[in-house]
């Protein structure tokens, strides 16, 4: 198109400098004034053309909508008579308009609003801006990809977890009833004293005001440090749907997370498989808060299955020291007798070990289990829900 919109003006000027007749040479100016016209009013709606993401960068759970939107403004003096617009999801799914045809005015802006759905946890772009525009005789078209792409993170599905706990550290935050947790900082009330009654809980003040000795009673309330050790060793896992019981299996490591998080227990995660393209062992250390919770749902988005198998040394040396009553849960494909008995000897005192299974089958060694060491199995779908 250009090269004949050069072509032509070549011939205009050839026309004009060298036929003497008047009507020619004004029919010759006014082309070439067109021509140079619809070249300015294009170079100048490309450039001036901007794009404005609400939200550069997005996070949300597997199969969560999310609202996307792209501001276009044309900073120019002129209007953009024919003006389209794409914004490529890639594997996103996207509900609504993503692209548009219109005729935007000299300092308008147009908006592009819908909604986004992450069919597969990972990270993802959005992005960015495919445009085309032209002069109003459309002599001039252009193309530019404006702008930066959204990052998405697409974390793991989210589903509910019912796990009871009955053991822990004393002087937490999570209410219980079992009495050997009582909080002497959480005062409840005041009994009669029973005999055998330590002496250090009699209320003098109440004693002395009634005449009779009373005992004060203390909330109980204890905590627990979770640590989470996601196995994604592809070797381990039956070839039959393996991308199911991995999946599913991560889908529970980031429903543990959020658990954690939700009743304030620092958390910690190691995941022996790869995580952004590199195999290995990868520790992140037990803290609390939000912050560091959303940070281990990044590394589950990011994570996959590596050929190899589970190696207990690596998973302690990527853990470094586990504090005492800490409850540790293996997420993965029944291990080996060998594997189970180094990993039950972490399990001493009030800390714990859970095996959180993906299926039923190839676990004979139970019978080696301790009685310190709980098995569990993973639901195929759904809420993870666990019995006492």
């Amino acid at each position: 198109m250009r090269r004949r919109v050069v072509a032509v003006s070549l011939i205009l000027f050839f026309l004009f400098a060298t036929v003497p007749v008047v009507a020619v040479q004004w029919v010759t100016l006014f082309g070439i004034l067109v021509v140079v016209a619809s070249a300015a009013w294009s170079s100048s709606t490309r450039k001036k053309l901007t794009v404005t993401r609400s939200d550069p960068v997005v996070s949300a759970f597997r199969f969560q909508k999310t609202v996307m939107q792209v501001e276009v403004r044309n900073r120019s003096i002129f209007p953009i008579a024919h003006l389209s617009v794409t914004d490529p999801c890639g594997r996103l799914r996207a509900e609504g308009r993503t692209s548009a045809v219109v005729s935007l005015n000299a300092g308008a802006r147009m908006f592009l609003r819908y909604r986004i759905q992450g069919m597969m946890r990972g990270v993802h772009e959005a992005g960015p801006l495919r445009v085309r525009g032209s002069d109003p005789l459309g002599l001039f078209p252009w193309y530019e990809v404006v702008g930066d792409p959204a990052h998405i993170t697409v974390y793991p599905a989210l589903h509910a977890v019912y796990l009871p706990y009955r053991r822990g550290l004393p002087a937490g935050n999570l209410s219980t009833a079992n009495p050997i947790y009582e909080d002497t900082t959480r005062f409840r009330s005041l009994r009669g004293y029973i005999r055998g009654d330590d002496p250090r809980r009699i209320s003098w003040k109440a004693t002395a005001r009634t005449g009779e000795l009373h005992t004060m009673e203390y909330l109980p309330a204890l905590s627990f440090p979770v640590l989470i050790l996601l196995n994604l060793r592809s070797d381990q896992y039956e070839i039959k749907r393996r991308f199911q019981a991995i999946e599913r299996n991560i889908e529970a490591a980031a429903a543990l997370v959020v658990y954690a998080q939700r009743l304030a227990q620092p958390v910690g995660l190691s995941v022996s498989g790869k995580i952004d393209g590199l195999d290995g062992d990868f520790g992140f250390p037990l803290a609390a808060g939000y912050s560091h919770a959303v940070s281990l749902l990044r590394a589950l988005a990011a994570c996959g299955s590596h050929p190899g198998r589970f190696d207990v040394s690596a998973f302690r040396s990527v853990s470094g020291s586990i504090p005492y009553g800490t409850r540790i849960f293996y997420i993965g494909p029944a291990l080996e007798a060998e594997s189970v008995i180094a990993l039950s000897e972490l399990a001493h005192g009030e800390t714990t070990l859970d095996l959180l299974y993906t299926s039923r089958r190839s676990r004979e060694h139970e019978r080696f289990i301790p009685a310190s060491v709980t098995v569990r199995e993973i639901p195929e779908y759904g809420a993870f829900r666990f019995a006492g």
